[in-house]
């Protein structure tokens, strides 16, 4: 089945039009009435069997004749309104999505106590293990950024990096942390000496 970015109901958007920079849900729908209904003698063939939609909530509004539904995946829009491009790959209901190209959720951040990373506009759900790119530019050599899920507290991070020379900055990526939830948002915290930037990569999904 093919999800329409430009319909509406069955096979495209829940409601309103498709915007920029929004994260969209999708979802398998269909009725839980196998059968249609009788005409004389015969049972028909349900037409509300099975299909997919796509919509910016958690909870879809779901077209009439549907009844039910199951989040399948997600996906991000650029600015330009286009899906955000990816790979998807695994099997069962865990899936790892990666991003072509990562996208930036803190750029220069100087905080030295932890401070909070939305990271809603590239991981989907809270609890979701977030693949980062992390630099670090350390103030003096050894200075670290430490990175920890929101809502947790600790002095070392989940994720941590160091900087070997003063001022010159060291990027990993690949680093996996998984996300808190900050009012229901999706949400790392960090702290640094010196300066930090963080990326999204990619996220395991659970289906």
């Amino acid at each position: 089945m093919t999800v329409c970015l430009a319909a509406s109901g069955a096979c495209g958007l829940d409601a309103g039009r498709l915007s920029a920079s929004t994260r969209y849900f999708i979802y398998a729908i269909g009725n839980s009435n196998s059968y249609g209904p009788q005409v004389g003698n015969l049972i028909t063939e349900n037409p509300y069997r099975g299909t997919v939609i796509f919509s910016a909530s958690a909870t879809p509004s779901l077209p009439f004749g549907y009844d039910m539904y199951r989040y399948i995946g997600s996906f991000y829009t650029t600015a330009g309104s286009v899906i955000e491009p990816f790979v998807q790959y695994g099997n069962g209901q865990e899936r790892t999505m990666m991003y072509v190209t990562a996208l930036s959720e803190l750029a220069a951040g100087t905080s030295a106590t932890y401070a909070n990373v939305d990271v809603a506009s590239s991981v989907p759900k809270v609890g979701l293990k977030s693949i980062l790119k992390v630099s670090v530019t350390p103030t003096a050599a050894s200075n670290e950024v430490n990175i920890l899920p929101f809502g947790v507290t600790s002095t070392n991070g989940f994720v941590t990096l160091s900087g070997s020379v003063a001022a010159v900055a060291t990027t990993v990526t690949g680093f996996i942390c998984p996300t808190g939830g900050n009012a229901g948002v999706p949400t790392l915290q960090y702290k640094v000496t010196g300066a930090t930037t963080i990326s999204v990569q990619g996220y395991i999904d659970q289906l």
